[in-house]
């Protein structure tokens, strides 16, 4: 999983100025962050089609969970004494949604080639997008799946009936995965929750995947896991977590949509797959899909277009109390708001107009897109 999966915006985003603080910053940073983190995600998963060859799927989806887990426990050192049973619940859903997603598209890797194998589980986070969206999202679905049956070509015959299914099911998977990161964001602080929920899928998977992996475990093999593991999901982590800090997440999200077009470039780079019109045309059809399914308008408008459009504060004084997530505070009040009250809520003055309660005035919004959160659900894979 890994990623949860999650990269897809539209030309006219690119390069949009974002007011942040008080200074401008471009989006041409984090853009080729992003790109590099989805490029890491797919030539990881290219080169574990030889760890599949060796381990069989489900060693091999257990030598990267757990290889994964490691990784991702030392970068974000989740505090396990204090999580609850409650937490704990919504933890172990994600992990076992994760092993499923895990196995299943490793699974597929044997069957199907890489692009179309990453196109049809991308259907789990575009179905979600979708949803969210509304009705007027439908066309979407229909976009992708016209793109899927150009990759899988049902009309010459030969249909990879399994390899499909096994796609399917992980698209399944990913879908779900979303929903749960969304719940373990929710009751779980910071990341500790998606760190927490790689041990957990690799536990899961160590029944089936540990007899398979390790009557072929040698250091050369190990070797591999662990790089694939850093691949996918520890530089795509530290990758992307640098690149939502200064990018809208519904920028971020158009992005991810361009990953079954990278992961069939992958597929013809690494693993000499070939690539024929049909492929094209199908890989196109996804990518415009995932990017219309997410592509919002008004989540990417500037500061002065937005709900709240508070006045500038003043330059802060030495003595100004300093948050450590937007930095010094003009006031006290805006500190206190800082600190963790509830969202915040335009007030009207008669003189000034609309002002903003909350001292984060960032034009990027807040509540992540169904692609924007798709990675760290996937973060397993």
């Amino acid at each position: 999983m890994a990623d949860p999966g999650g990269g897809h915006r539209p030309a006219p985003l690119i390069g949009v100025p974002l007011m942040a603080r008080g200074s401008h910053l471009t989006t041409s940073g984090p853009v080729v962050l992003t790109v590099v983190s989805m490029t890491s995600v797919q030539l990881g998963d290219a080169w574990s089609v030889s760890l599949v060859a060796t381990t069989g799927a489900a060693g091999a989806a257990w030598l990267r969970a757990s290889f994964g887990a490691v990784l991702l426990l030392v970068l974000i050192r989740p505090r396990v004494r204090s999580t609850t049973w409650p937490q704990w619940r919504a933890i172990v859903a994600l992990g076992a949604a994760s092993a499923v997603l895990s196995l299943s598209f490793l699974g597929a890797l044997h069957h199907l080639s890489l692009g179309t194998a990453v196109a049809i589980e991308f259907l789990g986070p575009l179905a979600v997008a979708v949803h969210r969206g509304g009705r007027r999202g439908l066309i979407w679905i229909v976009v992708a799946l016209a793109g899927v049956l150009a990759l899988t070509q049902p009309w010459q015959g030969a249909v990879p009936v399994v390899g499909i299914a096994l796609a399917a099911t992980s698209a399944v998977a990913w879908a779900a995965c979303i929903l749960l990161t969304t719940r373990v964001g929710r009751l779980v602080p910071g990341l500790d929750g998606v760190a927490l929920a790689m041990p957990v899928a690799a536990l899961l998977l160590t029944p089936w995947g540990s007899v398979a992996a390790l009557s072929h475990l040698g250091a050369g093999t190990a070797a591999q896991a662990l790089g694939l593991a850093a691949l996918m999901p520890a530089l795509p982590f530290v990758l992307e977590t640098a690149a939502l800090r200064r990018l809208p997440q519904a920028a971020f999200a158009t992005l991810m949509s361009l990953e079954p077009a990278l992961a069939a470039v992958a597929g013809a780079v690494v693993l000499h797959q070939r690539i024929g019109f049909p492929h094209v045309v199908g890989g196109l059809l996804v990518v415009a899909a995932g990017a219309g399914a997410t592509y919002r308008p008004s989540l990417v408008t500037h500061r002065k277009e937005s709900i709240c459009s508070p006045t500038p504060a003043p330059p802060p004084t030495a003595s100004s109390p300093a948050c450590s997530t937007c930095g010094p505070h003009p006031s006290p009040i805006r500190a206190r708001h800082c600190a963790g009250s509830p969202p915040s809520t335009p007030t009207r003055s008669p003189s000034t107009g609309p002002r903003c309660r909350s001292a984060h005035w960032s034009n990027e919004p807040r509540r992540p897109t169904a692609l924007s959160s798709a990675r760290a659900s996937k973060s397993s894979r």
